[in-house]
C-alpha cells in the first residue's frame, strides 16, 4: 500500500468512527426498532452540521418522522466557514449566528411553522449548545421523549459524549445520524474526496484536520475533555486501530492538528 493509499484508509478510519450513526437510515421502521415509536418528538440540529444536515433535518420533520426540529449554535469558530457554506441557500438578510440560520433556511425552504422549531443562538461551542438548548426546552416544559441528533460527521461522536455528560438521565432517548458521510481517497494531487453528493462539504485539507484534531479531545486523560481531564464529555471508548491510526497521521500530517482549549 503507497503512502497515500494508507493515509486515506487511515483517515478513513477516524471519519467511521466520528461519524456515529446508531441505524443505518432514517426512516419509520428504522426509528420504530430504535425509539419504539415510527417518529422521534423532536430533531437537535447542532451547528456546523453544514447545509447537508439542514436539509436532512428539514426532510426528516417534512416526510412525518420527526414533530420538532430544533436547531441550535450561535457563534462559535465554525459559523464563518458554515455560512460561507450556506449562503446562497439563506433568505436576504439572514441572522448571523448558526441557530438562526438555520430556523431561517428551514423556514423557507420546507415551510416549517414557527410553533414546530425551536432556536438556541447563545451557545459558541459543544458543551454550551447542550446545555443552553437544555435550558430552553426544561423552561418550555418542552424536554422531549425522543430525539434524532444530527451534528457534523466530525462532531457526532462528541455530541454524544457532551449529552451523556450533561443531559438528565432516562428523558430522552437518542438517535444519533452524522449528518453525512464522506470519504478520502488518493490522487494524482494528493488526498481528495470520492465522488459524492454532500451538499456544502469542506475542503479536503480542513476535513482533514477536523478529523486528525477530534481525536485528542476524545481521550479520557489529562489533556483530554474526558472526565480524567476538563470534564466536558463523559468517557469515550477509543478503538485501537483508531489510535493507531491517528497516531500515523499526527506524525505525517502535524501541520493540521488544531488544538483548542473548549469544548
Amino acid at each position: 500500500m503507497t503512502g497515500l493509499a494508507q493515509d486515506a484508509r487511515d483517515f478513513n478510519t477516524l471519519a467511521e468512527f466520528l461519524a456515529r450513526r446508531d441505524v443505518p437510515r432514517l426512516d419509520a421502521a428504522a426509528l420504530q426498532n430504535a425509539l419504539g415509536a415510527p417518529r422521534a418528538d423532536m430533531v437537535l440540529l447542532f451547528g456546523g452540521s453544514l447545509p447537508e444536515g439542514c436539509r436532512l433535518a428539514g426532510q426528516l420533520w417534512q416526510q412525518g418522522l420527526a414533530r420538532k426540529v430544533m436547531t441550535i449554535g450561535g457563534v462559535g469558530h465554525t459559523t464563518a466557514a458554515f455560512l460561507e457554506r450556506f449562503e446562497s441557500a439563506l433568505p436576504a438578510g439572514h441572522s448571523a449566528t448558526e441557530g438562526e440560520c438555520m430556523k431561517e433556511y428551514l423556514q423557507s425552504a420546507f415551510g416549517i411553522p414557527e410553533e414546530d422549531l425551536l432556536v438556541e443562538s447563545a451557545s459558541a461551542n459543544c458543551g454550551e449548545n447542550v446545555r443552553f438548548a437544555l435550558r430552553i426546552l426544561q423552561e418550555q416544559n418542552a424536554l422531549p421523549a425522543s430525539a434524532i441528533v444530527l451534528h457534523d460527521s466530525t462532531m457526532q461522536r462528541r455530541i454524544g459524549a457532551t449529552l451523556d455528560r450533561w443531559w438528565p438521565e432516562n428523558t430522552t432517548r437518542f438517535v444519533h445520524f452524522a449528518a453525512y458521510r464522506a470519504r478520502l481517497e488518493a490522487g494524482e494531487r494528493g488526498l481528495a474526496f470520492a465522488p459524492n453528493r454532500i451538499w456544502g462539504l469542506w475542503q479536503p485539507e480542513h476535513y482533514m484536520s477536523l478529523l486528525l484534531s477530534e481525536i485528542p479531545r476524545l481521550r479520557d486523560d489529562a489533556q483530554g475533555y474526558g472526565p480524567k481531564g476538563r470534564g466536558f464529555i463523559a468517557h469515550v471508548d477509543l478503538p485501537e486501530e483508531v489510535g493507531a491510526a491517528w497516531q500515523r497521521l499526527a506524525e505525517r500530517y502535524a501541520h493540521l492538528l488544531r488544538l483548542r482549549p473548549t469544548a
